[in-house]
């Protein structure tokens, strides 16, 4: 996250006053921006492919995330806070 963050400051240096991370946000796209969805979607569908794996939603995640947490006996209560 060093690494992460000294390359923001580096890129709001050479981008000056177009640099938009207003929100100082840790994920953003080039110009410091938030990053759209279908980016998101899209890298991700890439990334599944190149790895072989079977598609699956960010929606299709969150229910595999509390389907294990299920499975290794996780309290409601802990579930509750992971929602």
């Amino acid at each position: 996250m060093v690494h992460h963050k000294k390359a923001q400051e580096q890129l709001e240096v050479e981008l000056g006053k177009n640099y938009q991370n207003v929100y100082n946000l840790v994920f953003t796209n080039k110009s410091g921006g938030f990053i759209k969805s279908a980016f998101i979607h899209t890298q991700m569908r890439t990334l599944i492919n190149k790895a072989g794996l079977a598609e699956i939603t960010f929606h299709g995640l969150r229910h595999t995330h509390i389907r294990l947490l299920i499975q290794n006996v996780v309290s409601i209560e802990a579930l509750k806070v992971r929602l």
